[in-house]
């Protein structure tokens, strides 16, 4: 259950480790942009666990930034941390990878496309979905290290429905919108943001299969001349 977590953790680490100190126009015209994103997705029925993951995530950088101050090392994962506490830990309900190609068509705003692939692992409607789709981002502040965006895109997918004895492959749509903030240099960067996907698949003789779902995510950039 937590592949999807590292797997994003591991996109912000790569991105990290490679992004510029100096700021610089990162969304300029005619640059090629390549994004990638690990996601944690959550229905209504999951708010309780969304809170858990948020207050995780708030308490876990707290006690870094206290121990940063005390500079001791703080281990997060320990065998007898409050991370697999009944009350805080991340709880997984859905899991989702992106990778998206965009060129910057003006300064900040990016048009392109974004693959994604989606799992389900709390026995929703959808279990899993994969697609890909036009997308259109603009990101504010061009020029500097921090950069809010907002985003949206359409995709067309293929999914297989939660349902006993069934693994027929059916047609769907998704579409998300999406903001958060990019930090970065010249040519790479990271980003975190919070993200909105409604998905349907196709059903036979029935109502569709669909699931809305509200997201946390983060991940890499590169920007290419």
């Amino acid at each position: 259950m937590r592949v999807g977590v590292l797997g994003g953790m591991a996109l912000v680490l790569v991105g990290a480790a490679a992004a510029e100190a100096t700021p610089g126009p990162f969304f300029a015209p005619g640059r090629t942009i390549i994004t990638g994103n690990g996601n944690l997705f959550y229905n209504g029925e999951e708010s309780g666990q969304l809170a858990q993951t948020v207050g995780t995530i708030i308490l876990a950088v707290f006690a870094a930034a206290v121990a940063g101050e005390e500079e001791e090392e703080w281990d997060c994962c320990d065998e007898d941390s409050w991370w697999d506490d009944e009350d805080f830990g991340l709880r997984v309900a859905k899991t989702q990878v992106d990778l998206g190609v965009g060129v910057a068509l003006a300064p900040g705003l990016v048009v392109g496309g974004r693959s994604l692939v989606k799992t389900d692992t709390n026995g929703n409607a959808i279990q899993a979905l994969w697609g890909a789709g036009p997308e259109i981002t603009y990101f504010g502040n061009n020029g500097h290290s921090v950069q809010p965006f907002v985003g949206a895109g359409y995709f067309f997918s293929q999914g297989r429905a939660n349902r006993p004895g069934d693994n027929a492959l059916r047609q769907g749509r998704a579409w998300q919108v999406r903001s958060g903030v990019h930090m970065g240099g010249e040519k790479t960067g990271f980003l975190l943001q919070l993200s909105f996907q409604s998905d349907r698949l196709q059903s036979v003789g029935g109502d569709p299969f669909a699931s809305r779902t509200v997201g946390l995510g983060m991940g890499f950039s590169v920007a290419l001349y």
